[in-house]
């Protein structure tokens, strides 16, 4: 059973509230923005509450009901179905495990900034020659 950590990553500068759902293992699951009508109800949307007190308001009853069916969806396809609890942590900080998950989030993101970011020697050549075989060329004539 994989621990889901919900957690508040809002600002004090933040007009509406966003919370993150991230796994034990360093899976970010998926930060939700909330506004001032549903963020009263974002344990519900998040899985950690299982009954919902303002069904009565149709808007905000929409809106917390897709983001709780997409979240359990999503929490189904990263860990099976079932094979999940998310905990509300009202002061992250304060739990080691959260600093891990946390880390292990960040070293994946930088890993994949990098790869992003990198080229192979091939596909340098290839735009280097790309991009000298332009100048190389006259002015309104392609290579085509």
């Amino acid at each position: 059973m994989k621990s889901i950590f919900i957690f508040d990553d809002s600002r004090a500068t933040d007009v509406q509230r966003v919370f993150v759902a991230l796994g034990e293992d360093g899976q970010l699951i998926k930060p939700v923005v909330f506004d001032e009508h549903t963020a009263p109800h974002f344990l519900y949307a998040m899985g950690v509450e299982h009954t919902f007190t303002a069904c009565d308001v149709a808007l905000v009853a929409e809106a917390v009901e897709f983001a709780r069916k997409t979240l359990l969806r999503r929490y189904d396809e990263v860990y099976g179905v079932g094979n999940w609890i998310p905990l509300y942590l009202m002061r992250p900080r304060e739990i080691d495990e959260w600093h891990i998950a946390l880390s292990i989030a960040r070293q994946r993101a930088a890993a994949r900034r990098q790869a992003a970011a990198t080229f192979t020697d091939r596909a340098l050549a290839g735009i280097l020659r790309d991009v000298l075989a332009s100048e190389a060329s006259a002015h309104g004539v392609t290579k085509h």
